[in-house]
This record gives structure tokens, sequence and C-alpha cells, in this order.
């Protein structure tokens, strides 16, 4: 168990880090902590919560640029658009 708490652990801080990078305004921090995440899945997690931040900071080519690193992990990523999952031809065209 001490290896899941450790492991735990380890995310909440990176996600605090991630938060103290977006109040303070840094984007490339926020870019660069994206790239640390050493397995898969937290890659994706990575990118998705660097996405957001990046978002919430009107910095939108640096948030696509993260949501498309996830989108390359995880082509069926859940966040993409709805719309874009269910219907992938008719979403370019609106």
């Amino acid at each position: 168990m001490d290896g899941a708490k450790e492991f735990w652990e380890e995310q909440e801080a990176w996600e605090s880090r991630i938060e103290i990078a977006r109040r303070k305004e840094r984007p490339g921090d926020i870019m660069v902590l994206a790239k640390e995440m050493p397995t898969r899945v937290l890659r994706l997690e990575a990118h998705r919560v660097a996405g957001k931040a990046l978002v919430k900071l009107l910095q939108f080519s640096f948030a696509l640029e993260q949501y498309e690193k996830a989108l390359a992990i995880e082509p069926e990523d859940i966040m993409r658009p709805a719309a874009e999952r269910n219907h992938p031809g008719q979403a370019k065209k609106v």
C-alpha cells in the first residue's frame, strides 16, 4: 500500500505545481510540468490538466497543443468534444 500512497502523494504535489503555475500565469511552466509524467496514463492526464490550466490563462494555442498531445496518446480521449466523439464527420461542418 505504501507504493500507492506515494504515487498519489506525488500526483497531488504535481497537480499543486500546475495550479501554482496557473495562478502565477506561467504557461511555460505548465507545459514543462506536462512533460514530467513518466507513464502513458499519467502523461495523458498531465496534458489534460495542463490544457485546462492554459485555457484558464487564455493561452488557447498552448492549451490546444496540450490537448493534441493527449489525443496522440489516446485518440478516443474522453476530453474530446461530445459532438466530435459521436459524429466525427459532422463536428467539422458546424
